[in-house]
Formats: structure tokens, C-alpha cells, sequence
């Protein structure tokens, strides 16, 4: 697989506070990977670099051999919590990247796509309803239909399911993963649940504490999607012990 996003002795600092230094990280097309690490990690940050929201005081980030130094067009932002405009309706909101990326009117081929992905993340039959009259669950498939109807190359999501509760938070789990696979999306996954970015992904890296750079990664080696069966398992729950050590200063490798 070709490299995607290329992160290159990655350094970031702000009022002389070194945020991140000499971060290495290579994702391949259509990888799913998940960026785990203690508060004020980083992780948020290297998020924004790679989205090109903030430029490297030190190094690169390269998304499809391009350096980056602004947001483009191949790659969506899903934030932690869901922007939707209240004086739109759901189905208005989910083709809002119509207008500001590619500045036209809605076309019909345009809505019946909208409607589409609608139906993907079970809100089917919601089109009309308006963003007072969601859960959060509602309002966080909006935000992930309205970022998948572009079909970007690249999907940066920084904790997009921490609000929400368990069943909720599963369900939607197992719709990004079925859609992350469906569109051969590249996914890069800020989230605090180790169990969380273990189930989603095919990578997980571990940032060090600030100023941050790629403690360890671990490789998750099942195939996705993956069945919700999977976090009952001895090989998946040793991965999470390994994690959760390694966090704590107790792995193999710790200093």
C-alpha cells in the first residue's frame, strides 16, 4: 500500500512551550489508525498539523506526497462535538460540503446521494427533522454522514464518540467501521479508550508525554469490520493489558 500521511520529525511549539517533538508516523491508504496518550499528549495537536489547522514549527506532514500547510479539499475534520447549524434540517446540514467546498447548489444527484448516507448511519426518515430535535447519537450520524458524503481521502476524528453513552458509543463504532471499510477511507482516530481505539483500528500509537513523540505503536491484527464479539476475547483483552502497561510505565520496552 501506498503511504497517505507522512509525518516527518514533526515538532510543534507554542510561547516556548514544546508541544511535540521529532514525531515520525507513516499511514497507508485506507489504514485506520488510532492516536492514544495521557492528557496533553499532544494528540489534538498532531491531529490539527496533519489537517493542516496548524502548521509545524519543525518538520513536515506530506498527505499523498503534497506538503501541507493549510486544509485541502482531500481531507475532513470531525470534531469532538457535532457543528450543525439549527436552522438547518438534517438532510441540509449533511450537504452543507456542497456548498463550501465545492460552492454549488445541491444538485438532485447531490440529495439522493445525501439521502443515501442517511440511510448508512441510521437516520433514515430523519431528513427533515432539525438538530434541537436529535440525541446526541442523532447529531453525532449527521456529523459523520455529512463527513463521508464527499468521499474524502483522509477522515481526522478527534474523539467524535466521547460524549456519548455505551450502547450508543458501540453502535456507532461498528457503523464507522463498516463504512471506513465500504469507502477504503484513511482514518486517523484521536480517542482516550483504549478499548475503543483497539476494536476500530488497524493501528494504534502511543504518544509520550510533552514534549510528545511516537512512544510505541501496536499493530491489531484482525481483519475489520469486526464483529462487537471480538472484545470478549483472551487475544484482544492481552492487547488492551499491553496497552494500559505500557501507558503506565510497565511495559517490555519502558525506560
Amino acid at each position: 500500500m501506498a503511504i497517505m500521511i507522512d509525518c516527518k520529525n514533526v515538532g510543534i511549539t507554542f510561547d516556548q512551550s514544546k508541544v511535540l517533538a521529532n514525531v515520525d508516523l507513516q499511514i497507508q491508504d485506507g489504514e485506520f489508525v488510532s492516536i492514544i496518550g495521557k492528557s496533553g499528549s499532544g494528540k489534538s495537536t498532531l491531529l490539527q498539523a496533519i489537517g493542516g489547522l496548524l502548521t509545524p514549527t519543525e518538520g513536515q506532514v506530506t498527505v499523498a506526497e503534497k506538503v501541507i500547510t493549510e486544509p485541502v479539499d482531500e481531507i475532513t475534520y470531525v470534531f469532538q462535538k457535532p457543528v450543525l447549524l439549527e436552522w438547518r434540517n438534517v438532510l441540509e446540514n449533511v450537504l452543507m460540503p456542497i456548498e463550501l467546498k465545492h460552492k454549488r447548489k445541491p444538485t438532485k444527484e447531490d440529495i439522493t446521494l445525501a439521502k443515501a448516507m442517511l440511510h448508512s448511519v441510521g437516520l433514515a426518515g430523519h431528513e427533515n427533522k432539525y438538530p434541537h430535535e436529535l440525541s446526541g447519537g442523532m447529531m453525532s450520524r449527521v456529523s459523520l454522514a455529512r463527513a463521508l458524503l464527499t468521499r474524502p481521502k483522509i477522515l481526522l476524528m478527534d474523539e467524535p464518540f466521547s460524549a456519548l453513552d455505551a450502547m450508543t458509543k458501540e453502535q456507532l463504532q461498528l457503523e464507522l467501521m463498516q463504512l471506513s471499510v465500504q469507502f477504503s477511507t484513511t482514518i486517523v482516530f484521536i480517542t482516550h479508550d483504549i478499548t475503543e481505539a483497539v476494536y476500530l483500528s488497524d493501528r494504534v500509537v502511543l504518544l509520550g508525554e510533552q514534549p510528545a513523540k511516537v512512544k510505541k505503536e501496536f499493530s491489531i491484527p484482525f481483519k475489520r469490520p469486526r464483529a462487537k464479539q471480538l472484545k470478549f476475547e483472551p487475544s484482544f483483552t492481552s492487547i488492551i493489558k499491553g496497552i494500559y502497561e505500557e501507558i503506565e510505565g510497565r511495559g517490555e520496552n519502558s525506560s
